[in-house]
């Protein structure tokens, strides 16, 4: 888990600029799996099948990203139609949050590539919650801070904006006092890198 949380530390700090990034989980087996097995299968066919395989992926989104995310978005930030568990889900939405930036799309709402992110946070908010160590925990939380921040950070409606800074500046509170709670090497990591995050955070919320 802490593997992760340095992981998407190092992707997202060197994405948070640009405009867009095109990594994410290739669809590439896809086709693999809903194909009928006929080699010469009409492409129209073959497109068909996958407008339903990345409805029925969508459905599992949250409401406002289903309904306005493009569908192209959708299999390259991972979501598939079986089942996917938290942490799975919290990094799709990431990837897609990420995807959504250079689209600047608007929904009720507020921003879409902020919404995205937002879910993410919510993913790794929950992972905290039952988290079975207080390495888990710490690492899970920070990864919810992260993910609010970047929310924050993509989000152009003043209202939202501001409860979502207040998400951002609560979680990072919380990973930075249960970071305290760790021992050794792994108690400064973690601290380093939150606070770190923190004075970023910071300087972007004032």
């Amino acid at each position: 888990m802490f593997g992760f949380t340095i992981a998407i530390f190092s992707f997202f700090l060197s994405h948070i600029l640009p405009a867009y990034s095109s990594e994410g989980i290739p669809g590439d087996a896809l086709l693999n799996k809903i194909r009928t097995g006929f080699v010469s299968q009409p492409s129209a066919v073959i497109d068909e099948l996958n407008y339903r395989y990345i409805q029925t992926a969508k459905a599992k989104l949250a409401p406002t990203i289903r309904e306005a995310a493009p569908d192209e978005l959708v299999l390259p930030s991972g979501f598939i139609v079986g089942d996917q568990d938290a942490f799975a889900m919290a990094g799709c939405y990431v990837r897609l949050g990420s995807s959504l930036r250079s689209y600047n799309l608007v929904t009720r709402s507020g921003n879409l590539a902020a919404t995205a992110f937002l879910s993410g946070g919510l993913m790794y908010a929950l992972i905290a919650r039952q988290a079975d160590s207080v390495e888990e925990r710490v690492d899970s939380l920070t990864s919810a801070a992260q993910c609010y921040y970047w929310s924050f950070c993509n989000e152009t409606t003043p209202l939202r904006k501001e409860i979502i800074r207040g998400l951002a500046a609560t979680y990072f509170e919380r990973a930075n006092t249960d970071a305290d709670l760790l021992t050794g090497d792994t108690k400064t990591i973690f601290l380093d890198k939150i606070r770190s995050e923190i004075n970023k955070f910071l300087n972007r919320a004032d």
